[in-house]
């Protein structure tokens, strides 16, 4: 033993692991060299260590794997489209299926969790369960109409009688609570149906509705505004991050009241809603930015010691709501 290099034993002492770690390693590549054959890579160019890191863009990813059977039957997919809008601005499409008689449009949610919402409300909301009987929630627009509004922006574009029909798609790892849509051509679905659910509605649009040079003119389009610079795609972040601003701008000056938060941001984190506290989005979700409101109490100033209703974000966030259901901001 006293002969034998020092790094030599580190070596053995470690080959357990090492070698533990292989099959994974190994399984790490497959899947990057599948990936990188993949259409989804041709089309995206997207590294893999990028995509992985990504939970919505390999949610997308995840969809199209389940819809690669069609790509092979001559349907031709398009990823991350932006659209102009009226406005100047772009609506981004998660993912568009064109075929010779209809067009899919994919909204793809890669969440978990509970999720709560009706195609008529404004916003959904997401639970996560935090163990101990308390969970997580947190809003997000209504995908139903999200999606209605991208194949609107869409229909404008390509100027064509094809039918166009909408699916959200969200991950298995969710449960839907509560959750429905009765809307024709719109379709929500978790990832594991979503390819059966494309060959109904292809058996429901069977027949042609273009012809080649309609079809070519088509994808043309699709080209296009798919492979857009990255000036676009900024612009399109920006105006986002803009549109939010503004809306958190009317908000504040719709205030009538003024009220103390008196907890520390670190108070207030800690507080998480239990399932038993489902609520409404109007009782229990910020609509500025989709945090849980929890119940608090001033603790200076003239409205020390009355009870109010506010931002789970705070700072960052400053909505808050008293117990009169009378709304105000500070």
């Amino acid at each position: 033993m006293k002969n034998i290099p020092f790094y030599l034993i580190l070596i053995l002492a470690l080959c357990p692991e090492v070698l533990a770690s292989i099959p994974l390693i190994i399984i790490r590549i497959v899947k990057e060299i599948r990936y990188k054959q993949s259409y989804y890579y041709t089309f995206t160019q997207t590294p893999y260590s990028k995509l992985k890191k990504d939970d919505g863009q390999y949610g997308e990813y995840l969809v199209w794997k389940e819809l690669s059977a069609f790509d092979k039957n001559g349907a031709q997919f398009f990823f991350n489209v932006y659209i102009p809008k009226e406005n100047e601005e772009t609506t981004e499409l998660d993912i568009v299926m064109l075929t010779k008689s209809c067009i899919i449009v994919f909204e793809s949610k890669n969440y978990s969790g509970w999720i709560f919402g009706k195609q008529n409300q404004l916003y959904w909301t997401q639970t996560l369960p935090t163990g101990r009987r308390r969970s997580m929630k947190s809003k997000f627009y209504n995908p139903i109409m999200q999606n209605k509004s991208h194949i609107k922006h869409l229909k404008n574009v390509l100027g064509s009688d094809i039918p166009v029909v909408s699916v959200v798609v969200f991950s298995d790892k969710c449960t839907f609570k509560d959750v429905y849509s009765d809307c024709e051509d719109v379709y929500l679905v978790q990832r594991s149906m979503v390819a059966s659910t494309v060959s109904a509605i292809m058996y429901k649009y069977r027949g042609e509705v273009l012809n080649d040079l309609q079809e070519y003119e088509l994808v043309k389009t699709m080209h296009m505004y798919s492979h857009m610079s990255n000036a676009v795609k900024t612009k399109h972040v920006r105006d986002i991050k803009l549109n939010q601003i503004a809306t958190d701008k009317q908000h504040h000056s719709s205030a009538t009241t003024e009220a103390v938060i008196a907890e520390t941001p670190a108070e207030t984190e800690n507080q998480q809603p239990t399932f038993a506290e489902q609520g409404t989005f109007a009782d229990d979700i910020c609509p500025l930015c989709g945090g849980k409101l929890v119940l608090r109490k001033a603790k200076r100033g003239e409205h020390s010691g009355n009870t109010f209703y506010g931002c789970s974000n705070y700072p960052k966030c400053r909505y808050i709501r008293n117990n009169t259901s009378q709304t105000t901001t500070v």
